[in-house]
């Protein structure tokens, strides 16, 4: 079991590749985004971007009310942040370390789904005979 929930944490594909997608759009290339006739749009990101890519713009499209270039960059930092394989742990103090929580903090989430799977498996049990 723990192996399984490790080998979800290997791979990191999608946040590389939103991560290199957020990147291709700098202050000039948003600029650019920012100029473009609005009926043109389409065509520009088309241009601008790969298929792969333009999937994304494609889906971001269907969610979205105002096609913005501002809206898309909101898509793709979500995107990203959904997609980070790093652990973000808030703290009281900038000045606290805590940076030996790395596999810390892998096996107290995988103590914490057993933790719900065996609240889980109580519930039932005490349903199921109180049922009875």
């Amino acid at each position: 079991m723990i192996k399984d929930f490790l080998s979800f944490t290997d791979d990191n594909k999608d946040y590389d590749f939103c991560s290199k997608l957020r990147d291709k759009f700098d202050s000039d290339t948003i600029y650019k985004f920012k100029t473009v006739i609005p009926s043109k749009l389409d065509e520009a990101y088309r241009e601008y971007l790969n298929d792969r890519e333009y999937s994304v713009y494609e889906a971001f499209k269907l969610v979205t009310v105002q096609n913005t270039i501002e809206n898309f960059i909101d898509y793709l930092d979500r995107m990203k942040e959904l997609n980070s394989p790093y652990i973000k742990i808030l703290v009281g103090s900038r000045n606290e370390n805590y940076n030996y929580l790395k596999w810390a903090s892998m096996f107290f989430c995988f103590l914490y789904v057993l933790k719900l799977h065996e609240i889980f498996l109580c519930l039932s049990y005490s349903l199921y005979y109180n049922m009875i």
